[in-house]
């Protein structure tokens, strides 16, 4: 399912919702999901709490010019698609040169903005950059690797604890595991030494047969017998792998990794 950000756009626009609304691509999928916002202000705050395939923007706004909005969306680092909507084809050229994935002008032409969602829908999360989209009971959101420390996968939820100490739940996932959490284990910080854990090897603090120690943390994550060497490989390979500041000496390590 999509998900939209509708930037100076009425809940009344009958003829853009409605054609929303009526986007359904494949059978059995949901219309797209859109999440409303007044300001270009109101956007960019909205931009770092969750994460969007597609922006519509209405080219004149309260507090900032619609073009001026999509160059601090990109100069910001976010390369999610900007579609303009406007009253006439004037400024069209300097959207474009703005990096506008399309240029509306009303009265809308469905195959227009249809062609701009199935671009969106095919470019997925890619836009964001690294890191893990995770559909929530209240949105979704967008958790960069830093902030995990480690995950667990309880009953069909994922349990993400970050380093600002929330909570996150997923909704029920429907892929295995491993794949869900794709975008950490592709990080080489992240490693997997249980079927319902991954963790943050910045947050490991020790490694025993009775499993591995976090940072900060009472619970103990367990590592079964068949994969433990295989963990203790991974993670002896990524401290000695650790950047060591320029002009100073090793220090001998604070982590304990016990042999089995």
């Amino acid at each position: 399912m999509l998900h939209i950000a509708l930037c100076g756009i009425s809940h009344q626009d009958e003829e853009l919702l409605n054609m929303l609304q009526a986007y359904a691509p494949y059978p059995r999928e949901t219309a797209p999901a859109t999440t409303h916002f007044n300001s270009a202000e109101q956007l960019l705050a909205g931009l770092k709490r969750g994460c969007f395939d597609l922006i519509l923007i209405q080219l004149s706004l309260p507090d900032m010019d619609g073009i001026e909005l999509a160059h601090s969306i990109h100069q910001q680092g976010y390369r999610i698609p900007v579609v303009f909507l406007a009253d006439g084809p004037e400024r069209a050229m300097e959207a474009y040169r703005a990096g506008a994935l399309q240029y509306l002008v009303r009265p809308l032409e469905q195959p227009l903005l249809y062609h701009a969602l199935e671009i969106a829908s095919r470019l997925g999360g890619e836009q964001e950059g690294p890191g893990l989209r995770v559909n929530t009971p209240v949105g979704l959101r967008l958790v960069q690797p830093g902030e995990v420390r480690y995950v667990e996968c309880v009953g069909h939820v994922l349990e993400i604890h970050t380093t600002g100490q929330e909570l996150i739940r997923s909704r029920n996932i429907r892929v295995p595991f491993a794949r869900a959490l794709a975008p950490l284990l592709q990080d080489h910080r992240f490693l997997q030494p249980h079927k319902s854990f991954v963790v943050n090897m910045e947050e490991i603090t020790g490694l025993s047969p009775e499993g591995l120690s976090l940072r900060a943390e009472k619970l103990v994550i367990p590592v079964p017998h068949s994969r433990f060497a295989q963990v203790k490989a991974a993670y002896t390979t990524y401290l000695e792998a650790k950047p060591v500041a320029a002009g100073s000496a090793r220090q001998p390590q604070r982590y304990r990794v016990c042999s089995k």
